[in-house]
């Protein structure tokens, strides 16, 4: 089968092949990403404040937003995996860090999401949140058609700024009823409610509470809260979609795998950017999408080295891979599949 084949390749080469020998995870690189990354957040979101220009003011704040959106990329997305090092505790800390507090998000909320959800069930309509924006995004043939979708391609990325928002939204109302869509949540311990509530506390402070205390004006800190946060949640939601929301990528996971989990990934599932140093940091090695899909608890640190094995297996099966040149194609190929849904033949008659 192509699954236990395509294994058994990966583990051959990170056992006996990879420089590094046995390291599944990412002890190489960890730290520096962690110092790094917070350094830029911190640094860029008080160069916003400090600025005195208001241009200056949004520019930086962008940056903030954009290095809070790595954090989730580097950080939090790694540690919810189990490839950044090897102590689940260290997981859970640097995931409740990422996400809670630097994102005002639960990584409670994310385990059940994107982990039991997500990888479970890719682009599956009505199970997958990722494909779940209606009526305001129609990400499928599924959703009914508006006369505005006919101007989704252009209003989307904008759109996703809203992304922040609206899931720290949805995070207390499903953690409050104990359930995520038909989901139900695991009962949370007393240490997830304390992450949850907690960090819902030290993002507002960190944002807010502290950068007033310190004397900055509540126009300039609401002006860098709200650049931040909605440029991040564009740059993030962006990254996300254009590896699973695009040209040839499918809505019918069943069909498109035949039923079997890894088949399915592959179909729902694109790379982009091969062989960019810049696009891999800039994204986690989420362009390499379709590796990570397969292969969710191997580090980002690996992708580059066994994705040639991943697309060698793909072809050895007859399991169609898809891959485009740079992050600028992947992007245009998900605006173009939200024009085509946004337009489809008979939306005349539909509105």
């Amino acid at each position: 089968p192509f699954y236990a084949e395509l294994k058994r390749r990966v583990h051959a080469y990170i056992d006996g092949e990879s420089r590094y020998g046995q390291q599944w995870h990412d002890g190489p690189t960890q730290f520096a990403r962690f110092a790094v990354i917070t350094s830029l957040i911190f640094g860029f979101m008080y160069a916003s404040l400090s600025a005195r220009g208001c241009a200056a003011a949004v520019a930086l704040a962008a940056a903030a937003g954009v290095s809070r959106a790595l954090s989730g990329v580097h950080i939090l997305h790694d540690a919810s995996h189990g490839s950044l090092g090897r102590n689940p505790r260290w997981w859970q800390l640097l995931g409740v860090y990422g996400n809670d507090v630097i994102n005002g998000t639960s990584y409670f909320m994310w385990q059940h999401q994107h982990l039991l959800i997500h990888h479970v069930y890719c682009n599956v309509p009505g199970v997958d949140d990722d494909m779940a924006s209606e009526p305001a995004m129609r990400f499928h043939e599924g959703v009914p058609h508006k006369w505005f979708h006919r101007f989704q391609a252009l209003y989307a990325i904008p759109l996703y700024g809203l992304m922040g928002v609206v899931t720290r939204v949805r995070d207390v109302r499903n953690f409050v009823r104990g359930y995520k869509g038909d989901c139900k949540l695991r009962p949370p311990s007393a240490g997830d409610r304390l992450a949850f509530w907690g960090g819902k506390a030290a993002f507002l402070a960190l944002q807010l509470a502290l950068p007033l205390a310190l004397g900055f004006s509540p126009a300039r800190v609401a002006l860098q809260f709200a650049t931040s946060d909605w440029l991040g949640g564009m740059y993030l939601a962006s990254c996300f979609q254009c590896s699973h929301i695009a040209e040839g990528v499918s809505t019918q996971a069943h069909a498109a795998g035949g039923g079997q989990w890894a088949e399915e990934q592959v179909a729902t599932t694109q790379d982009y950017g091969h062989g960019s140093l810049l696009t891999y940091l800039m994204t986690g090695g989420l362009n390499y999408q379709v590796v990570h899909h397969l292969l969710p608890g191997v580090s980002q640190f690996h992708y580059s080295s066994i994705q040639p094995i991943v697309a060698q297996c793909c072809a050895d099966h007859g399991v169609p891979y898809r891959c485009l040149p740079g992050a600028g194609d992947a992007l245009m190929s998900h605006l173009r599949h939200l024009h085509t849904l946004g337009n489809p033949p008979h939306a005349t008659k539909q509105a």
